[in-house]
């Protein structure tokens, strides 16, 4: 994250106008972004496909890293678990995979997936774990 000064006027010396606002490594103001979420999240569709594709995505991650842990290109992940190097790509970058696959891929990195009940009293996450 970075700073910036940032100014929808021009101006010579006062800076009331100007305020100090977070950017990602693209530029994108994280501020505005964040606000925008926040108010999209109070719809409860929005806010249910917004958690699936959340979870979808830390369990991607979570396999990206114990591959890389285990030392392992995708290409090579792939051909021990019997997929394309695509398919492997598609699962870490959370983009249209099936049970299948994910339960390959799981199998060849020694990984348990555990599943626990959602309520509202005991929220849980689906997990990724070596084993």
């Amino acid at each position: 994250m970075m700073v910036r000064t940032v100014c929808t006027k021009t101006h010579n010396s006062s800076a009331d106008c100007c305020e100090d606002v977070e950017l990602n490594d693209k530029g994108y103001n994280m501020i505005n972004y964040h606000k925008k979420l926040q108010e999209k999240l109070k719809k409860p569709e929005f806010a249910k496909l917004y958690k699936q594709e959340r979870l979808i995505l830390e369990i991607a991650v979570e396999l990206a890293k114990i591959r890389e842990k285990n030392g392992l290109t995708q290409s090579e992940l792939a051909r021990m678990a019997e997929l394309t190097q695509q398919q492997v790509s598609k699962l870490e970058n959370g983009i249209s995979f099936n049970v299948t696959t994910l339960l390959k891929v799981c199998s060849v990195l020694h990984v348990k997936l555990c599943i626990a009940e959602d309520t509202k009293e005991h929220p849980q996450h689906m997990k990724a774990a070596a084993v």
